[in-house]
């Protein structure tokens, strides 16, 4: 029927023996889960499942496992999650009261730093340099470009303790 909710299901596919597997099927706890990357040497994942209507960052096992939380409720809409080269954090961008902000947590949810974020301001798309030294990530004025189309680059620390502007006026 109709009111049964429907999960979603998450596979590995290998290219060398072309076998298809479901992961995370001991604990399918999340009805919208789309795994986001692997890590430590492919053992873990991390998850972006939707609970209680947030977006929200977790780390799993690959069959469910052993979950943890990287955000919670009430830390805002969270995606575009990336794991920095070195695997020991990951960046995202979350929504806020004042608008989308990108932050770094450590692979286990601690030090959660904000890395950019400013009031009418929507800094999104993080992606770490080889180094794990920087983040790259865009930034736009939503009022003004509620398409995203005009936004800058921009570079900062992930501890939130430098950044910069690497183009000016995109907006």
């Amino acid at each position: 029927p109709w009111s049964e909710v429907v999960k979603s299901h998450l596979w590995t596919y290998d290219l060398n023996t072309f076998d298809l597997v479901e992961i995370a099927a001991i604990d399918n706890t999340f009805e919208y889960m789309p795994c986001c990357l692997l890590y430590d040497d492919e053992n873990r994942m991390v998850v972006n499942p939707v609970i209680d209507g947030e977006q929200r960052v977790v780390t799993m096992n690959l069959d469910g496992s052993d979950q943890e939380n990287i955000t919670t409720e009430g830390q805002g809409y969270t995606y575009g999650v990336v794991i920095s080269t070195d695997q020991k954090r990951l960046a995202f961008h979350a929504s806020g009261r004042d608008g989308y902000a990108v932050f770094s947590t450590d692979i286990s949810g601690g030090d959660r730093r904000c890395v950019a974020g400013e009031k009418g301001h929507l800094y999104f798309g993080p992606s770490w340099s080889l180094d794990s030294e920087w983040l790259l990530y865009l930034d736009c004025t939503p009022h003004n470009d509620p398409g995203h189309d005009w936004a800058d680059i921009c570079i900062g620390r992930p501890d939130g303790s430098e950044h910069r502007v690497v183009t000016d006026n995109m907006r």
